[in-house]
């Protein structure tokens, strides 16, 4: 079983954005991506986890560099720290370094 974080770095790996608005989970994909069925599982069973990790707090802490400004967005946007470029992964208890997939 995966876990929520590698659940969204995988959609990001896909090219799929996911969101939250008004409380539900969004995905948008490009016409040509389909979400393979082990994935959607692992969304499902994931939801409510994933909306909150999407929903968490506006700035994140980096612990290579002890960046204190970045943004949840561009750190799913971009992976990685934008101050030193170390791989960021986010989970609800903490942020750690992680290895890019």
């Amino acid at each position: 079983m995966v876990s929520p974080t590698e659940v969204l770095v995988r959609l990001k790996t896909l090219g799929v954005k996911a969101e939250v608005r008004d409380g539900k989970l969004i995905t948008r994909r490009p016409p040509d991506i389909t979400i393979p069925p082990d994935l959607a599982e692992a969304i499902r069973a994931h939801k409510a986890e994933i909306i909150r990790l999407l929903s968490g707090p506006s700035a994140l802490v980096c612990p290579a560099c002890g960046a204190d400004d970045l943004h949840p967005d561009d750190v799913a946007r971009f992976g990685d720290c934008v101050q030193c470029g170390a791989p960021i992964l986010q989970t609800p208890e903490e942020i750690r370094v992680g290895t890019r997939t």
